[in-house]
């Protein structure tokens, strides 16, 4: 009897090993400078992520019943947590950051095995790491300590092993073609697929979405009948969501995140917003129309194309496009981002310039003569598309290095260091920062604050309680009936009764404590406030805070329940 021979894979090309290596290090060029970069939010997470690790759960207020979900990406949660029990001795923003830069890097590794998959020619293989690394979604993601970047793996990784699942399965009916996969390779390949789609929706809300997707087009395709591999691939993507769900409704009493319910903003004022933030693609904000017009048109042109093209448009590789939809469909509904660059599109950003390579193949079949892929033409073509796309990247990436203001500065200027108050020292959460300092300060432990900036400040006073006006970390704020729901959570006065928030706090929660952060023009003397919610609070403390802008003082004024 035979022996069957056990050929080792062939190591890739060296021009494909030598574009990855390049990649990387331009990945962590762009990362050093804009190391310093993180945004407020990423520590509502933290503040979670170390209760549970103190064994307090995942609560916002430990000690407190109330059980408040302010956050939407239970698996960074879980990993922040892990994180912070290990004894690295370094501060867990840079720990964050750290991973972050770890995962972008993966991301462009598994990016290239799916050009790969996807039988790109060589020179695309080459390029899609390389126009990859030099977005500054990417780059950005790597180190603002969030979660964005860790659902750009896991979502790339899931298209790839969609690919390498049902790939065999859609290439012909006919049953003596020999499968592209052994049996047990692609049983195994549909396991990991649907456990890393649910990966994507425990990391970020949409990442849902581009599962249902997955399974929707597989059902679709097989006509219902998915067989066993379709069938595993559903459970492992169906069952750890749904045990979630299910999890999240006798923890935290909804179905949903509270930060679903705080933010939530109208459909039209959603798309208002939502439709420009799609138009951002490699800068920083939506004031540059040139570079818009230019490097956003011809991007979304080609990866369209690419879309649309013989590749993308079969399944399984139709996943791709469908995941591409999948963000864009919550973008539009959430109303974009209110940070810098293009975080929501993020996630999907190497499924997009995936497809943006595939256009630039597609444009390449479309010469005279039908000479392929693999011409000299062809080839040329689709070179000089990849080296337009750096420029495009590199173009954005400058856009960034000229708004220090927003905290993109790089690690050598903070002096390499892995502290935390270091690194957000001189830019806009400093003020953080010190109004913090100032709350340990005056505020004794185990009161309860009321306050909108739910990040930074709540993380350094940990044995203080916070009241979310802005409805985040807050679900009896996001639930007020006749509030307004922005993109950034619930926007009403809460020092005044005439607002319905105001209203609340005075009449039901009744804080210890009101906070709030003001501001008046540079040199103006500041005058005291007076009583706040009809009388109910008194001033105890008014003290200047870090002002990143030279025409205004800022100014952090307490109030006191009487």
């Amino acid at each position: 009897m035979a022996v069957p021979l056990t050929v080792a894979p062939l190591a890739p090309p060296l021009s494909v090993r030598v574009s990855l290596i390049v990649s990387c290090l331009l990945l962590l060029f762009f990362a050093h400078q804009s190391f310093a970069y993180c945004p407020d939010d990423a520590f509502i997470t933290y503040r979670y992520s170390q209760n549970l690790a103190n064994g307090f759960g995942p609560v916002f207020n430990p000690g407190l019943a109330e059980h408040v979900e302010g956050f939407s990406c239970p698996l960074y949660m879980l990993l922040i947590a892990i994180l912070i029990k290990l004894p690295l001795g370094i501060d867990l923003l840079f720990r964050a950051k750290l991973i972050g830069v770890v995962f972008g890097l993966l991301t462009l590794i598994v990016a290239q095995r799916l050009a790969e998959q996807l039988k790109f020619p060589r020179w695309a293989v080459c390029a899609v790491p390389l126009v990859t690394a030099v977005h500054a979604s990417l780059s950005i993601s790597c180190v603002d300590g969030m979660e964005t970047v860790l659902g750009s793996l896991l979502t790339t990784s899931a298209a790839l092993w969609f690919l390498r699942a049902f790939s065999s399965k859609s290439e012909s009916e006919d049953e003596n073609e020999t499968p592209q996969l052994k049996r047990e390779e692609g049983s195994r390949a549909a396991l990991y697929a649907g456990l890393l789609f649910a990966g994507c929706a425990l990391t970020r809300p949409e990442g849902l979405l581009g599962g249902l997707f997955a399974l929707i087009a597989l059902l679709v395709v097989r006509k219902g009948k998915v067989g066993k591999d379709g069938l595993r691939f559903a459970l492992a993507f169906l069952v750890p969501v749904v045990l979630y769900f299910v999890w999240r409704r006798f923890y935290y009493g909804l179905w949903l995140p509270n930060t679903y319910y705080a933010k939530g903003a109208p459909l039209d004022e959603a798309f208002t917003k939502g439709a420009p933030y799609l138009l951002k693609t490699f800068f920083v904000v939506l004031n540059e129309s040139v570079a818009l017009a230019t490097a956003g048109g011809i991007w979304w042109l080609l990866a369209i194309t690419g879309a649309i093209g013989e590749r993308a448009k079969r399944f399984p590789a139709l996943v791709l496009p469908l995941i591409l939809v999948a963000q864009m469909i919550f973008v539009i509904r959430s109303g974009g981002d209110w940070m810098g660059g293009w975080r929501y599109m993020a996630v999907a950003m190497p499924i997009g310039m995936i497809l943006a390579i595939a256009g630039l193949i597609e444009v390449g079949l479309w010469l005279p003569g039908k000479a392929g892929e693999t011409s000299s033409l062809a080839k040329g073509i689709g070179i000089a598309g990849t080296l337009l796309l750096l420029g495009f990247g590199l173009w954005g990436q400058i856009s960034y290095w000229t708004t220090e203001k927003s905290g993109y500065l790089s690690w050598a200027s903070r002096g390499y260091t892995f502290d935390t108050r270091k690194l957000l020292k001189g830019r806009l959460l400093q003020r953080a920062v010190e109004i913090a300092d100032r709350v340990n300060a005056v505020i004794p432990p185990g009161k309860t604050i009321a306050y909108t900036e739910m990040g930074v400040t709540p993380f350094y006073c940990p044995k203080h309680f916070f009241l979310d006006c802005d409805g985040l970390t807050d679900s009896g704020v996001a639930s007020l009936p006749g509030v307004k729901h922005t993109q950034i959570g619930v926007k009403d006065t809460y020092t005044s009764t005439a607002g319905i928030v105001g209203a609340y706090l005075k009449d039901v929660r009744k804080p210890d404590y009101l906070m709030l952060s003001t501001s008046t023009p540079h040199g103006t003397p500041f005058l005291d406030p007076g009583p706040a919610l009809d009388g109910a609070y008194e001033v105890i403390s008014t003290s200047s805070v870090f002002s990143d802008t030279p025409e205004s003082d800022l100014y952090l004024v307490i109030w006191k329940r009487i």
